[in-house]
């Protein structure tokens, strides 16, 4: 043999020829099991002992296993003594680590941006005879809409159509003029909003957006011409509206005058993938109009991942065996709306996710089916968003080059030359907030696939415990595989981890008179923020009795329709440290409805008090009044009743006395609810429910058809 120096700073010794092939497991087992084969002790840092590593090595060198690995990995080897290295990370290592992901965020959003600058480039001129072109394409595909489609397709047509009328042209041209860098730099789960006159909780829009609404307004003269020549309405099916893309309901699009411009995004996984949403208000803060874009399309990529391609002559498509195969069965059966179960074992091991790397279900053995293919060596340093090319896999065939090509959409560096394949995350140092620690992990999944619901303090515990969905997929998508009959308990996280940090003497204090905002602890206020100001924040407004009794509903219009329903407008400087924050605590019984689970939607059962069931009963007798009710598939099943105790837990936030946040977590199994029917429903609970439904019945006993609208507001229509 010959003695060779490892160029990485290890002592020279005796090289070795090291054959070996290692599963994705944490660096700080691999390295170990590697060293135990060749008589060394490899250990591993803090910052490294947690990575996902997975190895093939064949007849390759010591020398360069160890700088193959320390490559894959970011990292540095440091000796400790003739047989014992450490793998470390530096404090310089992960900040360079941090710059380049970064670097490499504002190159991809880079691209993005110049490739929409050259969409509007090509983008024909826009006059009378443009707008007339387009009105007709969209009278033409408003004869096509059917109410009752599940699909997508027909609001995606929409959306391309109003991308080529003035408020698309404006909407991409103000995206296209924004800095990649403060796109880049955008917290992941946290909406941001910039708007022409921003409040403290705002950014100011681009310069550019002066401009581009200007423009717009120049515009819309050309479309409204065409809209009326056309006659262009939005579908109306009984009395329900619905709004088309940007084109809204084609109203209020003559003499505008528009005095702000709010636009909105909030960043998921990968920043590079933003959705916006902008929205233009006239003086008095109604709403114009209201359209959404994309910058690049992660879902689109995946789609044409799935897409059936043919193989090249010749080449091995990659396939699932052992559990991945039972894993991506499961998989293929959930996309075709049929649930085939686990075997109990194989969920057991997936559960085990300590002695059971999740990395190693798919994404591992398919790298090393890729590199025994190609044979060629692998290196690889995996990362929990990766773990969705083993579902692609599982829904379309392809070969080594398509799959790399999977990974590589995920932010994935991926090499093959000089006979190695190696592969490792663009951004190596993921916060704390985007790890998924596998022990909880574990914990986790095994509490899933008990019968018995997550009660609401273990939710809250999973809540701080995990990463929230929109920053790392791997626990729902596990949760999915040991529990496929999708559970219907899901809250607000933000809601969940608020909870889950306050101490007993706060919810006493929130019971009786009330918590002040002002007294939270950061993280609590933080979470509370978030469920304020984040992208599903709804509040609630009601104004008061003026001294007559009557109630002056004039602001209502702004709250619901208007520029008021944007949080950071309405709160313009946060959360006021007065606010005060209740806790009501029910513990009644209800009814729940059957869930509707099928190919292409998921209802889950819904939770009704006497009063609820009522209305719900009523409501589907009475289609006529209540078109919406018709609806097969937001109706809800009273065929299939259950009924039980849940504790329900409803916070309140008065931030003024007509503006409020009102959030609610309930405890339910319902392993612990029994099957009823209406005419079996206990005597108390249904006493309550003939009472509210012959209410019901005489507050509407003179309702007309055409009197109530779901799209429009009316105070007399009851909750749906």
């Amino acid at each position: 043999m010959i003695t060779l120096g490892l160029a990485i700073g290890l002592s020279v010794f005796q090289e070795v020829w090291v054959t070996a092939t290692i599963p994705a497991m944490p660096a700080s087992k691999a390295l170990e099991k590697l060293g135990s084969q060749y008589h060394l002790t490899l250990t591993t840092s803090p910052q490294t002992a947690d990575d996902v590593l997975v190895f093939r090595f064949n007849k390759v060198g010591i020398s360069e296993v160890f700088k193959k690995i320390a490559e894959a990995d970011d990292a540095t080897w440091k000796k400790e003594d003739e047989f014992s290295y450490r793998l470390i990370r530096t404090s310089d290592q992960q900040r360079a680590l941090r710059e380049k992901a970064f670097n490499l965020s504002v190159q991809q959003i880079s691209r993005a941006l110049q490739k929409k600058r050259d969409e509007i480039k090509a983008a024909p001129a826009w006059n009378a005879q443009a707008a007339e072109a387009l009105a007709a394409k969209v009278a033409t595909h408003l004869k096509s809409f059917n109410p009752q489609s599940q699909g997508g397709d027909w609001y995606q047509r929409a959306s391309q159509l109003s991308n080529q009328a003035p408020i698309g042209k404006m909407v991409n041209g103000i995206v296209a003029s924004m800095d990649p860098r403060e796109l880049a730099g955008l917290p992941a789960g946290t909406k941001v909003v910039w708007s022409t006159n921003p409040t403290p909780m705002q950014r100011p829009m681009p310069r550019e957006a002066t401009a581009l609404i200007e423009q717009y307004i120049r515009e819309e003269g050309d479309w409204a011409a065409a809209v009326d020549k056309w006659q262009l309405k939005a579908p109306t099916v009984g009395n329900t509206t619905y709004w088309v893309g940007g084109f809204g309901d084609f109203q209020g699009i003559g003499n505008i005058k528009i005095a702000t411009v709010i636009l909105t995004t909030m960043p998921a996984l990968h920043n590079s993938y933003l959705s916006f949403e902008l929205s233009s208000y006239d003086e008095k803060g109604k709403r114009i109009s209201q359209t959404n874009v994309g910058l690049a399309d992660q879902y689109g990529i995946y789609n044409d991942l799935m897409k059936p391609v043919e193989l090249k002559p010749g080449e091995k498509v990659l396939t699932l065996e052992g559990d991945a195969k039972q894993v991506g069965d499961v998989i293929l059966s959930m996309r075709k709306g049929t649930v085939a179960g686990l075997p109990t074992d194989l969920t057991a091991r997936i559960a085990d996710t300590v002695n059971n790397e999740p990395l190693n279900l798919m994404v591992g053995p398919l790298l090393i089916q890729s590199a025994e293919i190609r044979n060629v060596n692998l290196a690889a340093h995996l990362s929990d968003d990766q773990v969705m090319t083993g579902m692609v896999v599982s829904m379309a065939k392809m070969g080594v080059d398509r799959y790399l090509s999977a990974l590589g959409t995920l932010g994935t560096e991926i090499s093959i030359k000089d006979g190695w394949l190696s592969v490792k995350p663009s951004n190596p140092v993921p916060s704390p907030e985007e790890q998924v620690d596998r022990r909880e992990l574990g914990k986790f999944l095994a509490r899933s696939t008990n019968a018995r619901s997550l009660s609401v303090d273990e939710q809250a515990y999973f809540a701080l415990k995990l990463p929230d969905p929109q920053v790392n997929q791997l626990p729902q998508m596990f949760q999915q595989l040991v529990r496929p009959k999708r559970d219907p308990t899901y809250y607000n996280r933000d809601l969940l981890r608020f909870y889950g940090l306050l101490t007993s003497s706060q919810k006493s204090q929130m019971q009786n008179g009330g918590l002040a905002c002002g007294s939270l602890t950061r993280e609590e206020a933080g979470y509370l923020g978030r469920m304020v100001f984040g992208q599903n924040g709804f509040l609630q407004y009601q104004p008061r009795p003026g001294k007559d009794g009557r109630i002056d509903d004039g602001n209502w219009d702004l709250y619901y329709n208007g520029i008021m329903r944007e949080q950071t407008v309405a709160l313009p400087n946060g959360l006021p440290p007065q606010a005060l924050i209740k806790l009501d605590v029910d513990n009644s019984s209800i009814v729940m409805s059957g869930q509707k689970d099928n190919a292409r939607f998921f209802q889950p059962g819904q939770e009704m008090d006497p009063n609820t069931l009522a209305w719900n009963k009523y409501g589907q007798e009475h289609p006529e009044i209540f078109p919406w009710m018709a609806d097969e598939v937001s109706r809800t099943d009273l065929t299939r009743l259950t009924y039980g105790k849940r504790l329900k837990l409803t916070f309140t936030v008065h931030f003024t006395p007509e503006l409020s946040l009102i959030q609610t977590l309930d405890d339910k199994s319902a392993t612990d609810f029994q099957p009823v029917t209406l005419d079996t429903l206990p005597d108390d609970f249904k006493q309550k429910f003939l009472a509210a439904y012959n209410d019901y019945v005489k507050n509407y006993a003179n309702a007309k058809p055409g009197q109530f609208n779901s799209a429009n507001r009316n105070t007399n229509i009851p909750p749906r």
